[in-house]
């Protein structure tokens, strides 16, 4: 009779069924459980009504029933009158989840009775709860999704098998000697404190809390304990003793914490391990040489670190039992993460695929460009962690934070901005005073002054795309105009010899006497010239004279241009040298 939109039962529906031992009446829409409904029902022992729109259940609705298991769960109960549960004498699992309870006070009635399982789990239950009335069941109790603050007598609570907080504001918690399942996950503990645990603990969830240390006898004398949860805390270091007790560990979770490393040994004692999930922390490295004990470990969860590089071969021969991993969310390079995946292959290990196909990927997983531990070769730089098999601090800077460097960003936009040094003018000026030999006081002025502070003050490429082109071109113009002109003066001087050796007149010769700027040397020359009557004589005895000093020059200048010394103006002949000539 379940999800048929029943709205009501009337009493006496039931009559002539007292063999009927299960009735599910649930996803209907029921308001009331009145009297005689079920009275008839004497064999009956399970009783589902969930999933209706229950508000009122009258006192004698489940007498002279021998229900052991009733399920109100996901409706609008408010409250539940004793009278009503003083008739659930043989009642051994209580669901009332999911309703509107805000007081459990009155169910201590059924403390006395066979219970065994009571969830009150997302209901309005504020403040504190006391577990008195409960102390002497041995039962599973769940308290979850409410807005308790405190739990009074937990540990006096002896006989609780099964005890379910999470979701609540508790701040701290009491030991309980018999509790085997304990789940404190969402609350407020910020620590966990010594012998605050059971030595029957079989199952234990700190989960999404914010703890952030573990006191290094926490876990003492659990030998029992299989699960342990303690992801998504605020643990940045374990104890290297912590573990020490849990010989009979199967499953550790430690993700969603702060750890960047773990001590040898902290492993060790763990020989049973099945699954570690070390995911979501912030190691740099696997810390695979402090595994060596796990043996039986066969899945292990390292995605959404900083790792950049495992070993796979010392992986293999400490994990022989391994058979998933999973890499994702790493700082893998291509070429690294492509081996490592081939390995893995090799070796039949499961590996879940990535999201990341729009990106660098190999099987969905993420990976960069970036060069490897091998492209760097060996290297004097020192390893973090002193791990031979780690990958080098220059490698870990530019797997990760060279790409949050200024300078990354400033080639990253650079990049961006179309390669606009490549095809304008600054380009061109950039190779032109590369290819420019001659150097001048002039030219060096113009490299070393405002130009170099100009072009400096730029921090990425936008910069370069708002310098104005007249600018640029007044200063291409300087440079084409500098080298033009030492051009042309070595252009005049050479012409000048060559008319010179061959025969000059007068008005050619007092051109020399003003480009060597030797004026008292010249005008001596140009008396004897004046006062000569013999021109070709005079012609011979200068065209030696002026090929001597031709030839000097000469010398002079291949000289300076062999040395590679700067030109800094044309090189004329000594006063000195001219009037020994």
């Amino acid at each position: 009779m379940e999800n048929i939109a029943l709205k009501t039962i009337i009493p006496g529906a039931f009559t002539f069924l007292d063999k009927v031992e299960e009735v599910y009446l649930g996803g209907n829409e029921l308001m009331t459980i009145s009297d005689g409904i079920f009275n008839t029902l004497t064999a009956l022992v399970k009783l589902d009504l969930s999933n209706n729109r229950i508000q009122t259940v009258t006192d004698h609705a489940f007498a002279d029933t021998s229900l052991k298991n009733l399920n109100l769960s996901n409706n609008n109960i408010e409250n539940l009158e004793e009278t009503v549960l003083h008739s659930l004498k043989d009642l051994t699992t209580l669901d009332i989840s999911y309703n509107h309870l805000n007081n459990i006070s009155r169910f201590r009635i059924l403390s006395a009775n066979k219970l065994q399982s009571m969830n009150f789990s997302h209901n309005s239950i504020e403040g504190v709860v006391d577990v008195t009335p409960f102390q002497k069941t041995s039962l599973s109790f769940d308290i979850s999704y409410n807005n308790v603050t405190e739990i009074l007598h937990l540990s006096e609570a002896s006989k609780i098998m099964s005890l379910t907080l999470r979701h609540n504001k508790l701040h701290t918690f009491t030991k309980i000697d018999n509790v085997e399942v304990f789940d404190i996950s969402y609350n407020n503990l910020k620590t966990l404190g010594n012998n605050s645990l059971s030595p029957k603990l079989l199952e234990f969830y700190a989960s999404f809390n914010s703890i952030s240390s573990l006191a290094s006898t926490i876990f003492y004398g659990l030998h029992k304990l299989k699960f342990l949860y303690l992801d998504n805390n605020n643990i940045s270091s374990i104890p290297n003793s912590c573990f020490k007790d849990l010989i009979s560990l199967t499953h550790l979770n430690l993700s969603g914490n702060k750890l960047q490393s773990c001590k040898f040994g902290t492993f060790d004692s763990l020989l049973n391990l099945q699954v570690l999930d070390l995911s979501s922390n912030n190691f740099k490295e696997l810390p695979q040489h402090t595994l060596h004990s796990l043996t039986k470990l066969n899945n292990l969860y390292f995605q959404n670190n900083e790792i950049s590089n495992i070993n796979c071969d010392d992986l293999f021969e400490y994990l022989k039992q391994l058979v998933r991993v999973d890499l994702n969310d790493n700082v893998w390079s291509c070429q690294r993460l492509a081996a490592i995946i081939h390995k893995l292959k090799g070796r039949g290990i499961q590996f879940p695929d990535g999201n990341a196909w729009e990106e660098n990927n190999i099987h969905g997983i993420k990976c960069y460009e970036f060069f490897t531990e091998t492209d760097l070769g060996n290297t004097s730089i020192s390893k973090s962690g002193g791990d031979s098999n780690s990958k080098t601090l220059l490698n870990e800077y530019f797997n990760k934070d060279f790409e949050q460097s200024q300078f990354f960003k400033y080639l990253q936009n650079m990049k961006k901005s179309g390669n606009y040094l490549e095809n304008n003018q600054v380009q061109k000026l950039l190779n032109e005073i590369n290819n420019n030999k001659l150097k001048s006081r002039e030219f060096e002025a113009v490299v070393n002054g405002s130009l170099a502070k100009y072009l400096q003050s730029f921090k990425d490429a936008s910069g370069l795309k708002n310098v104005q082109e007249n600018k640029l071109e007044e200063i291409a113009n300087r440079i084409d105009g500098f080298k033009k002109a030492e051009e042309t003066k070595l252009e005049e001087i050479a012409n000048l010899f060559e008319t010179i050796s061959k025969g000059t007149s007068l008005e050619r010769f007092t051109e020399l006497k003003q480009k060597t700027e030797s004026t008292s040397k010249a005008e001596k020359l140009t008396n004897s010239y004046e006062k000569s009557t013999d021109y070709p004589n005079y012609t011979g005895l200068l065209s030696v004279n002026l090929t001597l000093l031709l030839i000097i020059l000469c010398v002079l200048l291949i000289n300076a241009y062999r040395r590679g010394t700067r030109l800094n103006k044309i090189v004329f002949p000594k006063r000195e040298e001219v009037e020994l000539i």
